[in-house]
């Protein structure tokens, strides 16, 4: 991941989640390419940003709402909850 030195770079992960991607074509390549960037955003130093929805239909604490298991926020990484279908 290429990034310049003082830039304010981020990766924002939007709505990796359990059933947010259980019906996604391609899924596992998905989730592998989304932790496969993680992995170099944070060994090259960029701020990695946890965007995570919920609504009436994915309600917050429920096992669907849960991220993949393959992508877990560190301690100190920003996380974002959202209610609206956008992240943006």
């Amino acid at each position: 991941m290429a990034t310049r030195p003082g830039s304010n770079a981020a990766l924002v992960v939007v709505d990796v989640q359990v059933d947010v991607v259980a019906t996604a074509g391609e899924r596992y390549r998905i989730v592998g390419n989304v932790a496969l960037a993680v992995s170099r955003a944070r060994e090259a130093g960029v701020s990695v940003v946890w965007v995570q929805h919920e609504d009436e239909e994915l309600k917050r604490d429920t096992p669907g709402w849960q991220r993949v298991p393959k992508l877990r926020p560190r301690p100190g990484e920003t996380r974002i909850d959202k209610r609206y279908k956008s992240a943006f």
